[in-house]
């Protein structure tokens, strides 16, 4: 067995730290009410979320939401909030962006619910990134409710679409 490198003590520690992260992260998902005794507002929710993102970094936050709660059971709202909570994290983390806006309108047949925002992007396949789940795991959530996810990026920003039924916003 060879010497162990700084550098590879490094990236061990920096692995390490992004675990902790991600399992404070899915730890915090849980926590998320999915029975039908503890229903919530899934705009009250995400208007929660976009608040602390602002709070968070500076940046500008739009909220078009249309979407009535009825139109999803309550665990359909805490998976479809939970997919928004990822894409925020994203935003946050990744894109440098000045903007981000989320829309969600649409009936229980068919609806949709876009995370827009103006940051850097990206130019490879975001699903291939080595050590990144959380796409992964947004897009196993997506599939499992019989959803789609469309996620589309540029050097103008990204979009992340999820729908349920034909159409798109």
């Amino acid at each position: 067995m060879g010497e162990v490198s700084e550098e590879n003590v490094d990236q061990i520690k920096k692995t390490v730290h992004e675990v902790n992260r991600y399992v404070r992260q899915a730890i915090a998902n849980l926590k998320v009410p999915v029975s039908e005794q503890h229903s919530f507002s899934l705009e009250q929710s995400v208007k929660d979320q976009l608040a602390q993102m602002a709070n968070e970094i500076m940046i500008e936050v739009s909220l078009d939401w249309s979407l009535q709660d009825e139109a999803l059971s309550p665990s359909e709202k805490a998976e479809l909030l939970s997919c928004i909570r990822e894409a925020i994290i994203n935003v946050r983390k990744h894109t440098r962006a000045a903007k981000v806006s989320i829309t969600g309108a649409g009936t229980e047949k068919n609806w949709s619910v876009a995370i827009v925002d103006n940051g850097e992007g990206f130019q490879h396949d975001p699903f291939e990134v080595n050590g990144s789940y959380g796409l992964q795991i947004m897009k196993e959530r997506v599939e499992g409710m019989g959803w789609k996810l469309q996620v589309i990026s540029g050097n103008t920003g990204t979009n992340v679409e999820i729908t349920k039924g034909g159409g798109s916003l």
